[in-house]
């Protein structure tokens, strides 16, 4: 029998309630919607939609800073998060500890507003290991510098503020702070998207680096897409895509695709 999936979402779903005003009555907004996957481990499950589709919704219900309103959140079969406390259909209720917290964290879009102003680079990394573990002072001063280190900080960085450091290094500062409690699943809500282009590559880079030492996970050679792409032949599954300008549709955009390109789509 295989092994349960890593984390599985089942029929996940959120919505919000919108009060009514002075001439409107009141609404619910589907904000996500029957959300449905498999992570194994070691892999990469990439998200894709417009603004608006509920993307950082659902990234807010994998690392549990919402809860779902329906629909189930499993980490190894176990249930961590339930729209209606239901742990049928073979998901065991989390009841001893909570596999989810330590299991699951996330990088967040902008680097800076996840980051505390008021709090030095130091403290901000030790923050996890002050809260989650018994580790002492010494051992979670040299954790932290040692995590700055892999994600390419220095030594003297450690006693400065957010404000005194670029876009691109906010966001190694906001990695490595995921990293302190060596999770199992990282999630990222669009890590490059608020920095400057000249520094997505490094970034991005740095964040293979550390998905291949940390074994967060491994994508497919080829197009990241070819496993559960409908239109995938065999040149997907070596190549990767380059990106080109198509013209079809009402204004030309870039895509990378090898259907496109060959003018099969």
């Amino acid at each position: 029998m295989n092994a349960a999936p890593l984390l599985q979402a089942e029929q996940l779903a959120r919505h919000y309630a919108v009060g009514r005003g002075l001439f409107k009555e009141a609404a619910t907004v589907k904000a996500l919607a029957r959300a449905d996957f498999r992570l194994r481990a070691g892999k990469t499950l990439a998200v894709v939609g417009e603004s608006g589709c509920g993307k950082s919704t659902l990234a807010r219900l994998l690392t549990r800073i919402e809860q779902p309103s329906a629909g189930r959140l499993l980490i190894d079969g176990v249930t961590v998060a339930s729209g209606g406390g239901d742990s049928e259909n073979g998901g065991r209720e989390a009841k001893h500890g909570d596999p989810g917290r330590q299991t699951v964290q996330m990088v967040f879009q902008d680097p800076y507003g996840s980051l505390n102003p008021r709090k030095r680079i130091g403290a901000t990394l030790e923050e996890p290991l002050v809260i989650n573990t018994a580790l002492s002072a010494a051992e979670r001063r040299e954790a932290a510098r040692e995590m700055m280190a892999k994600v390419g900080l220095r030594a003297e960085h450690y006693n400065r503020y957010p404000h005194m450091f670029s876009g691109g290094q906010r966001q190694r500062i906001a990695i490595a702070r995921a990293l302190m409690l060596r999770p199992r699943i990282v999630v990222l809500d669009e890590p490059v998207s608020a920095l400057d282009v000249s520094v997505r590559a490094q970034v991005l880079n740095l964040l293979a680096d550390l998905q291949e030492e940390f074994n967060l996970a491994n994508p497919p050679p080829g197009c990241p897409f070819h496993p559960r792409c409908p239109h995938a032949e065999q040149r997907c599954r070596r190549e990767l895509p380059e990106v080109i300008r198509s013209a079809n549709g009402a204004a030309p955009v870039k895509v990378a695709c090898h259907a496109v390109e060959e003018g099969c789509l």
